[in-house]
């Protein structure tokens, strides 16, 4: 299966939060639910997001955004 176009959009907006929810992209993303759900899969198998808990709980984000180096603090 090919990568989606919209994956690294979706990684870059799930990463922002700590919590990761397949309709959250479609409102984001404006794409639909069915590709989300794919997307999240994806992130899920490549170690992104945690996997789905017991009900409609959001998903755990397991790697977290790297600090921008050309940001000065």
């Amino acid at each position: 299966q090919s990568e989606d176009e919209v994956l690294p959009s979706a990684v870059d907006l799930l990463l922002a939060g700590d919590r990761a929810s397949i309709p959250l992209l479609p409102r984001r993303l404006r794409i639909g639910y069915t590709r989300a759900a794919r997307l999240i899969d994806m992130m899920e198998a490549e170690g992104i997001v945690g996997p789905a808990e017991s009900g409609s709980k959001p998903r755990e984000v397991l790697k977290r955004k790297e600090p921008d180096s050309a940001s000065s603090d």
